[in-house]
């Protein structure tokens, strides 16, 4: 009989289309798996809109690599494949070499929006009082985030990328003394070790998001075609009040 009552309850479509669901999230954390080459694989999003400056741009294109989390940023009017495509071009290709995958933001949105709140921290620092002149500060920021030290790395994305540590203008003014020449297969083995222990760091941390965040979240149920499901909406009806307003409808799925 409770099953019975159970099943009533719960198919009441009422209920369906206007509570929240409190169920657990549904579908597990797929974690991208880091590739083992600097600049293979990078995730790009847009940042923005931003205040409007006198030169047209309002949104910031951002990208990292996957392995040594270095970023390349660049200000652009508006989002569309116009300014992309030649971001792409000069950014990442002119300067790293054709990388064999570029994630948009659906397929990168742990990595972009993490990079994104990071970015906007940066330039936050370096702006005026008026928020005018953002777009001239984007390659100091930059520098901000590749000089810093990653999390999940625990090096600078400036060492993953050039084998040495930066050199800040203040070191500029120390008497140093000269380096020893490494020998280039000494360098080179040295760069890979350092790439390579990063890349096994990072696995070993998205395992470990992966087993926190599970526990939180259900596997996907399957479906069948011509299934009816609940969509999530943000409805909004002229004359009705919004708060009284289905938080679900009814799609099929097809």
């Amino acid at each position: 009989m409770f099953m019975s009552v159970k099943k009533y309850v719960s198919s009441c479509m009422y209920c369906q289309l206007h509570k929240h669901a409190v169920a657990q999230t549904v579908g597990r954390i797929q974690p991208i798996p880091p590739p083992a080459h600097a600049f293979e694989m990078l995730g790009i999003d847009h940042l923005g809109p931003l205040q409007t400056m006198d030169s047209g741009n309002k949104h910031v294109i951002v990208a990292i690599d996957y392995l040594t989390k270095w970023v390349e940023v660049a200000a652009v009017p508006d989002t569309s494949t116009n300014h992309v495509i030649p971001f792409i071009q000069d950014n990442i290709i002119h300067r790293h070499s054709h990388p064999k995958r570029l994630n948009i933001r659906r397929l990168c949105e742990g990595l972009c929006e993490r990079l994104n709140r990071t970015a906007t921290l940066a330039i936050a620092a370096y702006l005026n009082t008026a928020h005018t002149d953002w777009d001239t500060k984007l390659q100091g920021a930059a520098l901000a985030v590749n000089t810093a030290r990653q999390s999940k790395t625990e090096v600078t994305p400036f060492e993953m990328v050039y084998g040495r540590r930066p050199v800040m203008a203040q070191e500029n003014k120390f008497p140093w003394p000269p380096e020893r020449p490494e020998p280039y297969a000494v360098f080179a083995k040295r760069v890979a070790d350092l790439r390579e222990a990063a890349r096994l760091k990072i696995i070993e941390k998205q395992r470990k998001v992966k087993e926190f965040v599970d526990r939180r979240r259900r596997v996907t149920q399957d479906l069948r075609v011509s299934e009816l499901v609940l969509v999530k909406r943000n409805l909004n009806k002229k004359g009705k009040t919004k708060k009284f307003l289905p938080k679900f409808v009814v799609r099929i799925k097809s």
